[in-house]
Order: C-alpha cells, then sequence, then structure tokens
C-alpha cells in the first residue's frame, strides 16, 4: 500500500481520475481510493494514529495536508532483474504496461 499526499486536493483528484479512466479502458493500474480529510476524519485520525509509532514524519504530513490517495500495488522483482518480462507469453502485460504509460503520459500524470 502507498499513501500519497499532497498540498493540493486537485493533483491527487487529476491522479484518481486517470486511475479511473484507465480502468474503463481497460488499462491495468493500482486500485486507488482518496480521502479528504474534512470528509474522512475518522479513517484519517486511524490512520495517523496507526502510521505514528512507523512514521513520525507521516504523521506530520498528515496534519498538514488535505487529502490523500491510497495506492494498492501488488508486490514483484524489478524489470531489470526479472528474467522472465520479455518472455513472448507476457507480451499482453508488457502492452498493458505501456499503455498505462502513455495514458500518464497524455495526462501529465507524473
Amino acid at each position: 500500500v502507498v499513501f500519497k499526499v499532497c498540498s493540493s486536493r486537485h493533483v491527487l483528484q487529476s491522479e484518481q481520475m486517470a486511475a479511473e479512466l484507465a480502468s474503463h479502458l481497460g488499462i491495468p493500474a493500482p486500485a486507488s481510493r482518496l480521502l479528504f480529510r474534512a470528509h474522512d476524519l475518522a479513517e484519517w485520525t486511524t490512520l495517523a494514529a496507526a502510521a505514528e509509532p512507523l512514521c513520525p514524519i507521516l504523521t506530520g504530513l498528515l496534519q498538514d495536508m488535505p487529502a490523500m490517495l491510497i495506492l494498492q500495488y501488488v508486490h514483484g522483482a524489478s524489470l531489470k532483474d526479472e528474467s522472465e518480462t520479455f518472455d513472448e507469453r507476457l507480451f499482453e502485460a508488457s502492452t498493458s504496461l505501456g499503455r498505462l504509460f502513455v495514458l500518464d503520459l497524455l495526462l501529465g500524470n507524473p
């Protein structure tokens, strides 16, 4: 799980929109969810309390930020270290990953 925080909720909303668009286009992308501190205060507080013993810096950020994007990635090996990455059987997965990169590029999603 990855937490992204940003001082501009609009940046996170655009990333969430890109994930939704990818889903509708059939492009595999991480599952994601947008939380607003003002609207999701109970969940926000629970996450901040859980983060405090693990990463005090994150707890401080959560106190100052209006929104966070939660992304769920699948663990795997780096493409450069993966021996089967370029196997012809994995062409579809590689094509999907390329489509996701192009979509991010078109939407200006860093």
